[in-house]
């Protein structure tokens, strides 16, 4: 099985018939006005806040969003999933608040909550790559190479384009998973041929691990 650090490699994610049930130890998150201390955001944040303005229409959902956020990169993932909660109660459908939920709750190992929050955003689209991706590295790392695989080409196919590199690198760490050495060093060789050049290390440490042929 991989660790967690591998699986998050890449990873820096109401309204439909079901909803996600958690396991937190903070239940009631209903989103009020009170419900959250205020945090002076610092530039950084105000950045990421100013990029979500077409992914998140409600500016409160955008500031609990860059909240939850901050808290993840910190490491206090409880308050992570508190205020993410928040920003998916103004906003149950968005993807990218659906997505990252799941993404922080797979973090957190609650692989059921992850699941659940993943399906929703295919729910609502089954073309959103960085769900399908999302989705497929938690296979992973559940020892579902095989099924990972199918995600991964999704993601690949509905990119258009865009960070291809990851969803080549994501195929091939799990063709390595169940020891398929050649093709996990053909798609690491697609993933440098698209990646910026600040991943070229990692690649190479990969195909090393992988026993790859020097290029």
């Amino acid at each position: 099985m991989l660790t967690l650090k591998e699986l998050l490699l890449f990873l820096i994610l109401s309204s439909l018939v079901f909803s996600c049930k958690t396991s937190t130890k903070n239940q009631d998150n209903k989103f009020n006005e009170e419900s959250y201390e205020k945090i002076v955001f610092n530039d950084d944040m105000d950045n990421l806040y100013n990029s979500l303005d077409s992914v998140i229409t409600s500016d409160k959902a955008r500031e609990l969003y860059v909240v939850a956020t901050n808290y993840f990169k910190a490491k206090n993932i409880n308050k992570a999933i508190e205020y993410m909660q928040m920003a998916h109660d103004l906003e149950p459908n968005n993807l990218t608040i659906n997505k990252d939920l799941g993404i922080i709750f797979q973090h957190n190992y609650q692989m059921d909550s992850s699941k659940c929050y993943f399906d929703k955003c295919l729910k609502i689209d089954s073309t959103y790559s960085m769900a399908l991706n999302a989705y497929g590295l938690l296979l992973v790392y559940e020892d579902n190479a095989e099924y990972a695989i199918d995600y991964f080409r999704k993601a690949l196919k509905y990119s258009k384009g865009f960070q291809e590199y990851i969803y080549y690198y994501n195929i091939a760490l799990a063709y390595n998973q169940i020891n398929y050495t050649d093709s996990a060093c053909y798609y690491l060789n697609k993933s440098e041929s698209k990646c910026p050049e600040d991943y070229l290390s990692m690649i190479e440490e990969s195909r090393e691990d992988y026993g790859c042929s020097i290029k």
